[in-house]
């Protein structure tokens, strides 16, 4: 007798679950992963690399349904390794990334620590376990994608609660802007990685629409600004403009969504 259909998604969902364990999956993806069984479209193979900047609002998720939304020829198929605090130091040294860097992913995302750029060791430590992880990967359709990170909130700086201090703060903002678009660039340019500039376009979208907050604590991205890194990694990857994408995240009122896409339009060249 067959299974009701319920009970027989449920047993897929923890043999699943099951096969799954010890990476960064969402029930969400496993859900998309049966509804791709009878998918005819090829599978578009991507490993994602990070931090909880990276998994915050289930990214690969987004990427997924923006990349559907937008009928994307591929299927989208994404594999997110991003323990909360890692830095490319500590997953130059994760059993996990071993495993899986080498292998023949069609795409492969790396988003560096958001205090990569914060002392000269940290520096250090940035790129050259950077420049390990990077060259250690060689997907088939792109260079190895490096997200440029995102400064903090001027709040989170020094002095921040000073008026006194307002010049400082933001000299000091903008001396850590610099250095962080200082280094993704020269690791860009010693791996052959493409640099998707997020954290110059983030700039822009945080002066153009003011109003929208883009971190929740200071550090982690909203859904809001994780949909606009999703967008930046969807042109990155198919080159295609995202004025065709009609999926927005729950939260994110379409009015915001839609000046998202357009801004992600005006400044792909940075992507």
């Amino acid at each position: 007798m067959a299974l009701p259909q319920t009970f027989a998604l449920a047993v897929i969902l923890a043999g699943a679950s099951l096969f799954e364990f010890g990476q960064d999956r969402s029930v969400d993806e496993l859900v998309q992963v049966m509804r791709d069984w009878s998918d005819p479209r090829p599978v578009r193979s991507i490993l994602m690399v990070g931090n909880s900047r990276t998994s915050e609002n289930d990214l690969p998720m987004m990427l997924r349904r923006i990349a559907d939304s937008a009928h994307a020829p591929e299927k989208y198929q994404v594999l997110l390794l991003a323990p909360n605090g890692s830095s490319f130091q500590s997953l130059s040294s994760d059993w996990r990334v071993a495993r899986e860097i080498g292998k023949p992913w069609d795409d492969a995302v790396f988003q560096g620590e958001s205090r990569g750029q914060s002392s000269i060791e940290q520096a250090a430590g940035f790129m050259a376990s950077g420049t390990n992880l990077l060259q250690a990967a060689h997907p088939r359709r792109t260079p190895p994608l490096l997200i440029v990170n995102w400064a903090y909130d001027r709040s989170e700086y020094d002095g921040a609660g000073d008026p006194a201090l307002a010049k400082e703060v933001d000299d000091g903002r903008a001396q850590h802007i610099r250095a962080i678009q200082g280094a993704h660039a020269e690791l860009a340019r010693r791996t052959g990685a493409h640099a998707v500039n997020v954290g110059k376009v983030w700039e822009i979208l945080h002066a153009g629409l003011p109003a929208v907050p883009l971190t929740s604590d200071g550090n982690h991205p909203t859904p809001a600004a994780s949909y606009f890194v999703a967008l930046c990694l969807y042109h990155a990857m198919s080159g295609r403009d995202v004025a065709a994408v009609s999926w927005a995240p729950g939260g994110v009122p379409a009015e915001t969504a839609a000046q998202i896409r357009h801004l992600v339009d005006q400044y792909r060249s940075a992507l």
